[in-house]
């Protein structure tokens, strides 16, 4: 369980089943913008409606994206026909100072069934 799952979990007990769909366990390097500024983080988790990101050096980050900030994800993903550069929309939904769970806004099919060949 994740830093932030936990925290979700001691707050509302029922916070796994109220889960849309199954995370997949990833271990990703990505990227985002926020405010104007880019960030270094880890894709730890997907589903077809979030990500969970740790970042990457948070004293580097400066300001941390609030709850409800629109960020633009960013990764590549190391395929048998060579790396893919995949780029997501999404909003943050929880943050802990540490990462922060993500919705993601309209993902397109394909990359996500590209992020799940990864994860197998």
């Amino acid at each position: 369980m994740t830093v932030i799952d936990q925290q979700v979990a001691e707050r509302t007990p029922a916070a796994a089943e109220q889960r849309a769909f199954r995370r997949q366990p990833i271990r990703l390097a990505a990227s985002f913008t926020a405010g104007g500024a880019g960030h270094a983080c880890e894709i730890r988790d997907f589903c077809p409606g979030g990500m969970l990101l740790v970042y990457a050096g948070t004293e580097s980050l400066g300001v941390l994206p609030t709850i409800g900030e629109a960020i633009a994800l960013s990764c590549e993903v190391p395929t048998g026909g060579g790396p893919v550069r995949l780029q997501f929309k999404a909003r943050i939904v929880r943050s802990d100072g540490r990462g922060a769970g993500v919705a993601l806004l309209r993902p397109r099919t394909e990359d996500l069934r590209t992020l799940q060949e990864f994860a197998r």
